[in-house]
């Protein structure tokens, strides 16, 4: 796949609805590809993602909703690389977000910390 295709499709899914990224991850999946998640890098973003995953407002028990997480990569550092980049494995530390089997969104660990508390900080 070249970068221009590879490029158009995370455009692509990265504006997609949850239902519309289900509907290009299938064609992804047929045409045998791996879907990349998405980057969520605003707190809009998350909250718009918690709503299409149906998570509760204070995410508890996701596991209800078919939604689980894992993290991956070995650096608490939020300098902007993302995981599976260009095929390479994380390294900086980011929750990869799954619905089912799917990979449906990452988001990097220390920016995810940084929203947790800014507004609660001195």
């Amino acid at each position: 796949m070249t970068d221009e295709v590879r490029e158009a499709i995370s455009k692509l899914l990265a504006e997609a609805d949850f239902e519309e990224r289900g509907i290009v991850e299938q064609v992804i999946k047929r045409a045998g590809l791996k879907p990349q998640p998405r980057r969520i890098t605003s707190q809009d973003e998350l909250a718009k993602l918690a709503d299409e995953l149906g998570v509760r407002l204070d995410w508890h028990e996701p596991d209800e909703q078919g939604v689980t997480a894992r993290v991956e990569g070995y650096n608490l550092d939020n300098a902007g690389s993302w995981p599976k980049e260009d095929g390479r494995p994380a390294v900086e530390m980011c929750v990869i977000i799954r619905k089912g089997e799917d990979e449906v969104a990452a988001v990097n660990l220390a920016t995810l910390l940084g929203w947790a508390s800014a507004d609660r900080r001195i």
